[in-house]
């Protein structure tokens, strides 16, 4: 017998079925507020018949160069949370011309171990190591990324708990899920992911969550729930405009070019 059967035994069926119905108005009401999110910000969720699966499409070959972007990030924090949400945007609009990357902000302990420590907890650790191998399952950020964590973000205290449920929202394939993303996590792959991705925020000296870099240098930080040490308006327009000039000069062209 389930060392749970008694427990359940206990609950008169009338509440479970209550409890069940307000658990499932809850997770409808938090898909609509990211329905609402992503349509705020104009950006397009995958669909099996979009344009994007058009294999014609993908043979297009770009030789331009991309710029850069980076965010340094905190998978439960509050300010990470409020600069996705502007970058989801930004990587859609601008996608040809973006080398988009996300890097996880945590304290490392000096080698040969590999101890870490987040923020915001073990928990915060594991939301960061998910991410990150989800980003290595689906490496297309506009697409896949930033959906997945703008979801995740409708309650952050739920992360890595609420993966597989944004996982699902996405409509992606949940054995890939199990053979690829459950693996990376529970193994020593995922681990190696958020160490490497800690050490390189270490080296470019960065410490605060959210802190924003183009083409390799420092351009706006997102902290205490405000934008600081900005050159350019914190918005989708301003950070597009700044990449749009970095993309003009590293590739020498007198206009954008898609």
């Amino acid at each position: 017998m389930s060392p749970f059967t008694g427990i359940h035994a206990l609950v008169p069926t009338n509440i479970r079925l209550r409890t069940l119905a307000l658990a499932l108005a809850l997770f409808l009401l938090s898909l609509l507020t990211l329905s609402s999110i992503l349509q705020y910000n104009n950006i397009s969720l995958p669909h099996p018949l979009s344009s994007w699966r058009n294999p014609m499409a993908e043979a297009v070959v770009d030789t331009h160069k991309r710029v850069e972007v980076r965010l340094n990030v905190m998978s439960q924090c509050p300010d990470a949370r409020d600069c996705e949400e502007v970058f989801a945007g930004v990587v859609e609009k601008g996608a040809y011309m973006i080398d988009f990357h996300i890097d996880y902000i945590a304290a490392l302990s000096r080698p040969p171990t590999t101890d870490i420590t987040c923020k915001h907890g073990p928990s915060e650790c594991l939301g960061n190591i998910q991410q990150l191998c989800f980003s290595q399952s689906y490496p297309n950020p506009h697409l896949y990324l930033l959906p997945f964590i703008l979801c995740q973000n409708l309650n952050q205290s739920q992360i890595p708990q609420n993966g597989i449920g944004c996982f699902d929202f996405l409509n992606l394939d949940l054995t890939k899920w199990e053979q690829e993303i459950v693996p990376c996590v529970e193994g020593g792959e995922g681990l190696g992911l958020l160490i490497n991705s800690a050490r390189g925020v270490q080296e470019r000296n960065v410490t605060r969550s959210c802190t924003v870099e183009v083409g390799g240098r420092k351009v706006c930080v997102r902290d205490g729930g405000e934008w600081k040490d900005c050159e350019v308006e914190p918005s989708m327009e301003g950070f597009l405009e700044l990449i749009g000039k970095e993309y003009e000069e590293l590739n020498g062209d007198g206009e954008m070019v898609k």
